[in-house]
């Protein structure tokens, strides 16, 4: 009996040794896992690592994992791994995250078995969102294209498409400066907007799964805002439920046109009087802060005037307080008056929109004697003056010359009447010479 019990104590002092042995000798270390960081609803490879550090070999290690929420088996949860010695052993398991688990770190738990002993350990997995997804869904420019000088409204719709709770979220506009960046130089230009009865920058404390929410600024255009489209830098910034921050950069465009508005003027012109040609000079002045491009001008004909030359003129562009001209020759044969120049204006915008517009310009018509009043007809040169002068002083004398002859005659009085009135007109000056005097 007493060797009995003597034996028993033996094998019970052996088997807590090799217990403490085992325990003692195996480490059991975290290789990897992957994905990493883990998401809710991925799968799982977890790589555990076996260690012996003691000199013997261990006879028919196992190696397990006891699942636990989050995690739940998604292959064989019991791996074998036969004698092991010193050189070290990884094995892989893979585990499936639940679609509902806390975001942070896990612990699972793992289990090196070998005989009657074994030592367990437990690794943090980490679960969270590898990059929690913000989209800005819609951007809505109220009016658009924003003309100069006016305030549009940008409302920014941003929606969460993650499965979590996105907080702090915040959308900054850039407005000070937009930098373009070359070679050998980088250049900042102002962005010709600012802000109306807000800041920049605005936030919200939380954004729910599957929700919107619309970030709205005012912004008004420069007064000399240049017309074209302007990218105007955005960043995103939010945290996840862990207090991870994450940002977000985009491009929102902003359109900055207006209709050119423009003046014509009938610069200047040789006609003035009706039955008579010459050439009418027609000026573009672009009044307003856009461009006008490709401008062409057509005159086309009316009742009161006849285009004699090419009724088209091509202008070509014309910048914010520019000036230009088209010219035609015309040939008036409207009764003393206003005449309205009927006037077709083609010409395209800073985005190529094409307009086309039906104008009138008023060309005064006078009458002989009111040009000549106004000075309008054309000056004589003065030889042909002095010629006049001497020709009307020459019919002076001869009709003066023919009265004294005719008073000299002798003739009834109601006949030296007679010719008296011929001979002022002139022409009977000339019959009296011919005639009248014949009969003297």
């Amino acid at each position: 009996m007493k060797k009995i019990l003597l034996l028993l104590l033996m094998l019970m002092i052996s088997a807590a040794a090799v217990s403490a042995q085992t325990s003692s000798a195996v480490k059991l270390f975290l290789d990897k896992y992957e994905p990493s960081p883990v998401e809710p609803g991925d799968v799982v490879s977890v790589s555990v690592k076996v260690q012996n550090t003691a000199q013997g070999i261990l006879k028919d290690g196992s190696l397990e994992v006891e699942p636990q929420f989050p995690f739940s088996a998604a292959g064989s949860v019991v791996e074998k791994l036969g004698d092991v010695g010193a050189s070290p052993i990884v094995k892989t398991f893979r585990l499936k995250v639940a679609e509902n688990a806390v975001l942070g770190d896990n612990p699972i738990k793992f289990r090196f078995i070998s005989g009657a002993s074994g030592v367990e350990e437990s690794f943090d997995i980490s679960v969270k969102l590898r990059n929690p997804v913000i989209t800005i869904s819609s951007i809505s420019i109220k009016p658009s294209p924003v003309k100069p000088g006016d305030t549009a409204t940008v409302e920014i719709e941003v929606s969460n498409i993650a499965e979590s709770v996105l907080k702090d979220v915040g959308i900054k506009l850039k407005l000070e400066k937009e930098t373009l960046t070359t070679t050998t130089t980088v250049t900042s230009i102002d962005l010709p907007f600012a802000p109306v009865g807000s800041a920049t920058e605005k936030k919200i404390e939380r954004l729910n799964p599957g929700s919107s929410y619309t970030f709205r600024f005012n912004l008004q255009a420069y007064p000399d805002a240049e017309a074209k489209l302007y990218k105007v830098p955005a960043t995103l910034t939010y945290f996840d439920e862990l207090g991870n921050e994450y940002s977000k950069d985009d491009i929102l465009g902003i359109p900055v046109n207006a209709r050119p508005s423009y003046a014509l003027n009938l610069e200047s012109t040789d006609i003035y009087s009706s039955r008579t040609n010459g050439n009418v000079v027609i000026s573009v002045s672009n009044t307003g802060p856009t461009n006008m491009k490709f401008v062409t001008m057509q005159l086309l004909p009316s009742d009161g005037y006849k285009v004699v030359d090419s009724p088209t003129t091509y202008i070509g562009n014309i910048e914010p307080d520019g000036f230009e001209t088209a010219e035609f020759k015309i040939f008036v044969d409207a009764k003393p008056g206003e005449v309205p120049l009927k006037v077709i204006l083609t010409y395209k915008d800073d985005y190529n929109n094409e307009f086309i517009d039906n104008k009138e310009i008023t060309l005064p018509v006078y009458s002989a004697g009111e040009a000549g009043n106004y000075g309008l007809l054309p000056k004589q040169n003065a030889l042909t003056q002095v010629f006049s002068v001497l020709v009307l002083v020459i019919v002076a004398v001869f009709v003066v010359f023919m009265l004294l002859d005719l008073q000299s005659l002798r003739q009834a009085r109601p006949r030296k009447i007679l010719w008296a009135v011929l001979i002022l007109t002139g022409i009977g000056a000339v019959l009296y010479w011919f005639i009248g005097r014949r009969r003297h």
